[in-house]
């Protein structure tokens, strides 16, 4: 039996997993919602000077799905265990230089007893010898088998809801697209905000943030999590009736006990997680129409900070305070954006925009959009 600890790191969406590969020290990513046992990034490759097959290019992958390129074998500690195995290569924008080496997917855990539980702001992930003698309260559900968690949920109606459990992404609840347009409909008054982030199969996305003081998903209720739609792509490839992906928002908001083994898993709310969500203060967002356009625009949410000071769709960012973002494509440091619009409420933000011909300045006051 394995036994190790991976902690999240205080103020930070990640589970980090301390890995040797040929006698240096690097750290992973432990991501639930990938499905090789561990990948690296090809900027980390380069940094410890690996050997890379690239994927074939005459290979077209099947959606939802990236080719991955191949390292020579490595000497590899991971989990207190030694061995020599080669590691996937995953390729990133040469403009997102990722903070970690690489990504411990759930196939290296999964005939494993795992345990997720939030201390105070902190995730943890461990290793266990044995389920705990005591697991009166918990919501027991099948683990369905696979190369990803994934989670079959009761209902009273007799037909289950299935969901996966992604500790990779810091979201909440990723919704199936029809019932997440019903649930906004019916949680219409609920306050937004917007986000943008990069995912190696479907490129760059956008989409709104919304915030639930209470969801139910069945018998599992979760409170105070961000609610978003999910892509048609976020479900290619996997179980046809998914319903939902369980980010780290809501990983931090459960107790959740994985019995690999048995194929079984148990819930209940988290009664020690003091774990508060980082949110865009701003409610807007600038990236790029495409991945060649050299121009950050805006896409802005409704009743917003940024859309009450005057900040409108399509217009074009040229600074942040001093900083000239310009050059964010080819100058190191610009990037990632998202640390101006995650600081405290109350910090006062100078934009400058382009809005055709017309610069102009646009002052905005952070606020606390999501959160009870």
């Amino acid at each position: 039996m394995l036994g190790a600890t991976m902690t999240l790191r205080s103020a930070d969406d990640r589970i980090r997993l301390p890995i040797l590969i040929n006698g240096k020290a690097v750290t992973f990513v432990f991501d639930t919602g990938c499905g090789r046992a561990l990948v690296l990034y090809r900027s980390a490759s380069e940094k410890l000077g690996l050997k890379v097959a690239s994927p074939s290019p005459d290979v077209i992958p099947r959606p939802g799905k990236v080719l991955l390129g191949e390292t020579e074998p490595c000497t590899v500690t991971v989990l207190g265990l030694t061995g020599n195995i080669p590691f996937g290569i995953l390729d990133t924008p040469s403009d997102i230089i990722p903070d970690e080496a690489g990504l411990a997917g759930w196939p290296l855990v999964r005939r494993e007893i795992i345990r997720f539980r939030a201390v105070g702001k902190r995730e943890q992930a461990s290793i266990e010898s044995s389920l705990p003698a005591d697991l009166t309260g918990w919501l027991k559900v099948r683990v369905i088998p696979g190369q990803i968690l994934k989670l079959e949920i009761p209902t009273a109606d007799g037909r289950p809801l299935r969901v996966n459990v992604d500790s990779g992404t810091p979201d909440g609840i990723n919704l199936r697209s029809e019932e997440f347009h019903e649930w906004r409909s019916e949680n219409s008054g609920n306050k937004s905000t917007v986000e943008a982030f990069w995912e190696p199969a479907y490129g760059l996305i956008v989409r709104e943030e919304v915030w639930a003081d209470q969801f139910s998903l069945g018998p599992l209720q979760l409170h105070d999590v961000p609610v978003m739609e999910a892509k048609e792509s976020d479900f290619e490839g996997r179980t046809r009736d998914l319903i939902a992906v369980l980010g780290m928002a809501a990983l931090r908001r459960l107790d959740l006990i994985v019995d690999g083994p048995h194929l079984t898993a148990y819930l209940r709310p988290s009664e020690t997680s003091t774990a508060s969500y980082e949110e865009n203060r701003m409610g807007a967002v600038f990236v790029p129409r495409d991945l060649q356009s050299p121009d950050l625009t805006a896409v802005v949410a409704a009743h917003s900070p940024a859309e009450r000071a005057g900040v409108m769709h399509g217009d074009v960012l040229l600074k942040i305070d001093a900083l000239d973002v310009t050059a964010w494509r080819t100058q190191p440091g610009i990037l990632p954006l998202a640390r101006f619009w995650m600081r405290p409420a109350g910090t006062r933000v100078v934009l400058t925009l382009k809005r055709g011909t017309q610069i102009m300045t646009v002052p905005v006051v952070l606020e606390e959009i999501l959160g009870p």
